[in-house]
């Protein structure tokens, strides 16, 4: 994932990442989002424990 979100960085273009039926993030994802939000990605999640990790995240309880 963090390759992909590196190759998507270059072309400097709004960025939403949607988390669908994702059910666990470990410590290594949650730093690669907290860096996503940190560099202007939006994030968003379809399911209640992923939207309180979300918010943890951009509150920067990371």
């Amino acid at each position: 994932m963090e390759g992909c979100w590196q190759r998507i960085v270059i072309r400097d273009q709004p960025i939403k990442a949607v988390l669908k039926a994702v059910t666990f993030i470990d410590n290594d994802g949650r730093k690669l989002l907290a860096e996503m939000h940190r560099q202007g990605a939006e994030l968003a999640a379809e399911e209640f424990m992923m939207k309180a990790i979300i918010e943890e995240i951009i509150r920067g309880e990371d």
